[in-house]
């Protein structure tokens, strides 16, 4: 697979070894290694997971990568555990049995250009309405009453598929 990659990158797998090391948390950062945390029943030209979390601390990682392909050149859409995600609703004293939090992980896109990553408005993804979420939450999905002691919250991600648009 090292030894496969495009220049300039053309799949999954090349730009997922072009990402920063901020992407891999505290492992070390090396191709090698970075090869050896991808699932390969995900692997196809335009899609990639790897993952990898240490069971003592927590830490580690998660990243999705699809490419997309448009008539301006591939669209790369990253998901990735160590992105900062969105925080709809924060209550950090918010009583037990109560929603503390709603929070929405969501996937940046990017291009890649003359060995530079450039962001790209993230538009094209639907907005979730803190509303609509509370609304979900309060009358259609009704576990969290069976738990009242518990502390609530709301972890929502988008998926990325392996394939489609």
């Amino acid at each position: 697979m090292l030894k496969s990659r495009s220049d300039p990158p053309k799949t999954a797998a090349d730009y997922y070894f072009l990402l920063p090391a901020s992407y891999f948390s505290i492992l070390e950062n090396d191709a090698e290694r970075r090869a050896t945390f991808i699932q390969k029943n995900s692997l196809t030209p335009d899609y990639l997971h790897a993952a990898y979390w240490f069971e003592c601390d927590g830490g580690g990682f998660d990243v999705t990568i699809r490419v997309f392909h448009d008539d301006r050149g591939p669209l790369i859409a990253i998901r990735s555990s160590t992105y900062k995600n969105i925080m709809l609703l924060e209550e950090k004293d918010a009583p037990r049995g109560k929603l503390s939090s709603i929070v929405v992980e969501k996937p940046r896109f990017w291009r890649y250009e003359a060995g530079r990553w450039i962001s790209v408005d993230d538009a094209i993804l639907s907005t979730i309405e803190k509303g609509f979420v509370i609304d979900r939450y309060l009358h259609h999905y009704k576990a969290h009453l069976q738990y009242a002691s518990q502390l609530k919250f709301i972890w929502l991600k988008y998926e990325l598929p392996a394939s489609g648009n």
